[in-house]
């Protein structure tokens, strides 16, 4: 059995954090000091290459702006890893929302800021709506060599616990390179995936959101 686990953990992994949905709207403005980059809408795999592409090019881009509801986490923590290798300024602009993903991109920004009427929000990572994780523990209910019902609960609660950890590991880690506390995970995992948790003021500068 445990074989086999890791097998699923390796299978699925890199779309653990996917969200189905379409891929964010990328638009560039010129701002005379230098361009700014809007990404709006999903976050989703597909958006990592597309930020990239613009930011190799050669004309400077000293901000990126959000306003997006979350998708994949993966996803927006890479976009969040090229913007702090390019060393930019991240923003989210009065009557936008950054939430979900679209926070751990935001993140990547040296300086971050959300301006009065701009809003963050967070919640705990889920695989509940995750094409390939659920046909994963439906392959383990269908597979007769995965034993009784007994063992077949067994083996999907080994596979939900090693992708919680991946998930967790995954999120600390990018946090602290980020240089943004640990403590923000607290109100992460105690918001359901199905809710979300809109840091207030306090919380932004207390948990080094905002810098």
């Amino acid at each position: 059995m445990g074989r086999r686990l890791s097998a699923l953990v390796l299978a699925a992994a890199g779309l653990f954090f996917a969200i189905p949905a379409g891929a964010a709207g990328l638009e560039v403005v010129d701002r005379g000091a230098g361009r700014v980059i809007l990404l709006a809408g999903t976050i989703q795999r597909s958006d990592v290459a597309a930020v990239t592409a613009l930011l190799e090019n050669p004309a400077p881009v000293r901000e990126v702006r959000f306003d997006s509801r979350g998708g994949s986490l993966e996803a927006g923590i890479e976009i969040g890893e090229t913007i702090r290798a390019r060393r930019l300024a991240t923003r989210v602009t009065a009557g936008s929302v950054c939430a979900s993903a679209c926070v751990y991109a935001f993140l990547g920004g040296m300086i971050r800021a959300v301006d009065g009427g701009g809003r963050i929000g967070i919640h705990m990572a889920s695989a509940a709506f995750n094409d390939a994780y659920i046909e994963a523990v439906k392959g383990v209910l269908r597979d007769a060599a995965s034993g009784g019902v007994d063992d077949k609960v067994r083996t999907i609660i080994l596979l939900n616990e090693q992708f919680s950890a991946i998930a967790a590991r995954r999120q600390a880690r990018y946090l602290v390179q980020m240089g943004v506390s640990l403590r923000l995970l607290d109100p992460v995992f105690d918001t359901s995936h199905l809710d979300i948790h809109w840091l207030t003021p306090f919380e932004l500068g207390d948990y080094n959101v905002v810098n």
